[in-house]
């Protein structure tokens, strides 16, 4: 087992990190920027070093400062949570090209998994169904507008690159050439290319994501509530009929298979109405809903993925507890105010307790939260036998928290957590 590993995120998946190699006896080290000197990951690391300024190209995104980091502390691995550089090829090779084992799928994966058309190409190749759209990018107004009039409109126009989310629904065929070339434009924006393709929109989809372990399925999630391109409300399992999940589980299962990947795997689909599934995208990144798999199986998937990178892995994954299990992502913004951050300090801070709930979460009374990074306070999770138990647990959570003067979703998750339809098939809430 590794001896000291460098964790290279910030916030609660950088917690999270630190917990579990506490409990293995690894020695954790945090980087940290000048904005985050006083969070509690930095407060409860064996070691930090501050590594740059606020701008997360200074910190964070610095792949050299990083390394520098894990080089003076003689860390012998890096993981790198989720967000960030997690799934950049290039910080994996460099990570390895410096003798510290990467958490993580090597390079070569990488690179595979970070090309959302190459995605595509693995799926069709394991005849696993995706959406409609172009083989290949689309790099003018013109070959859209070919494109377009094949697939049918509606049609949304995404980045090739799967780490950018920015996608635009064209409707119109006189708003083709306005919508790609935004795309394009907020592409170039993050990345030196500016490669777009078309897929055919399906209204009334809902995603499903799988999570992979040591090349098996061992659980599933529904998004229930979504906004922004932000998963606020997820559920465990979805409501899939047995022979669908048998189809997602065997396709999530091939394609870990083909890309020989050990490691935690998440195959996010599409589900329609008439509940037809479409392969979407693959994530190697530790899923921000992962501790809904570790409520249900039992098992400590960080642990495992550093078991896997050590290859200590021993392949055992214990069995399901038959509950339902339910998760909310609360934000430091104010729905009220069209989601206007949020920010200061924390002078009153009150968390939920009680039997079946869990709490992820990095603040604590006089914490100051930043406005230069992502708003997350709080991962809540409850579970029970049934849906509607776990939502009444939730609720109770709900009902314990306060943040002093910082406004939060709360409000907006518990009006959708009650409504009747929540959790039933085809009733995603988007807005």
């Amino acid at each position: 087992m590794f001896r000291k590993v460098l964790v290279a995120c910030r916030g609660i998946p950088a917690l999270r990190i630190i917990r579990t190699c506490r409990e293995l006896g690894i020695r954790s080290v945090v980087p940290c920027s000048e904005a985050d000197r006083t969070a509690l990951p930095v407060l409860l690391a064996d070691e930090t070093v501050c590594i740059g300024p606020a701008p997360l190209r200074d910190s964070y995104l610095n792949v050299s400062r990083l390394l520098a980091a894990a080089e003076i502390t003689r860390c012998d691995a890096l993981h790198p949570g989720w967000g960030f550089l997690g799934a950049d090829p290039e910080f994996a090779d460099a990570t390895i090209s410096s003798g510290i084992a990467f958490i993580g799928p090597g390079p070569d994966t990488l690179q595979l998994l970070a090309d959302r058309l190459a995605q595509r190409r693995l799926a069709q190749e394991l005849k696993i169904p995706v959406v409609p759209g172009t083989e290949e990018t689309v790099s003018s107004p013109a070959q859209a507008v070919t494109a377009a009039q094949q697939l049918g409109l509606p049609v949304v126009v995404r980045p090739v690159a799967s780490s950018l989310r920015s996608s635009r629904l064209i409707v119109k065929e006189k708003d083709i050439e306005y919508q790609v070339r935004m795309c394009q434009a907020e592409v170039r924006a993050h990345s030196s290319t500016e490669q777009v393709y078309l897929e055919r929109h399906l209204s009334r989809t809902r995603p499903v994501e799988v999570l992979v372990i040591f090349s098996q399925a061992v659980a599933d999630w529904e998004v229930g509530f979504y906004h922004r391109e932000q998963d606020l409300l997820v559920f465990s399992p979805a409501n899939l009929p047995g022979n669908l999940r048998n189809r997602l589980y065997r396709w999530s299962k091939l394609l870990a298979e083909r890309l020989q990947f050990q490691g935690a795997l998440v195959a996010r689909f599409l589900i329609d109405e008439d509940n037809t599934p479409y392969f979407f995208q693959l994530s190697s990144e530790l899923s921000p809903w992962h501790p809904l798999a570790e409520i249900i199986t039992g098992m400590d998937i960080v642990a495992a993925q550093l078991k896997v990178a050590a290859g200590e892995k021993d392949g055992t994954i214990s069995a399901g507890k038959g509950v339902r299990a339910l998760a909310a992502g609360i934000r430091a913004e104010d729905p009220d105010a069209d989601f206007e951050p949020s920010t200061g300090i924390v002078r009153e801070l009150l968390l939920p307790g009680g039997p079946h709930l869990r709490v992820e979460s990095c603040i604590y009374p006089g914490y100051e939260i930043p406005g230069e990074y992502d708003l997350l306070l709080v991962n809540l999770f409850s579970w029970g036998a049934d849906l509607e138990t776990a939502v009444r647990r939730l609720l109770r959570g709900f009902a314990e928290l306060n943040f002093g003067g910082i406004r939060t979703n709360t409000d907006l998750l518990n009006a959708v957590l009650r409504r009747p339809a929540f959790g039933t098939p085809g009733s995603l809430v988007i807005s």
